[in-house]
């Protein structure tokens, strides 16, 4: 038996095996508090910005032109 056969023998073997692996270490999911505590703010962050933006266009110097 050569190394490169013993080789692919070894990767062959892991590669079959890791589902089973993978399938021991599966566990619960941890039960999440309070995952939505930013729920329902989106609106009043997305007036916000329409607010400053219209501050910004009010307040905001009009371009003057450089020759009269």
């Amino acid at each position: 038996m050569t190394v490169r056969s013993f080789l692919m023998g070894g990767a062959a073997a892991a590669l079959a095996a890791t589902p089973i692996a993978a399938e021991a270490l599966v566990r619960e999911a941890a039960p999440i508090d309070g995952e939505q505590g930013l729920a329902g703010q989106g609106t009043l962050f997305f007036l916000a910005g329409i607010a400053l933006i219209a501050l910004a266009v009010v307040l905001l110097p009009e371009d003057q032109p450089a020759s009269p």
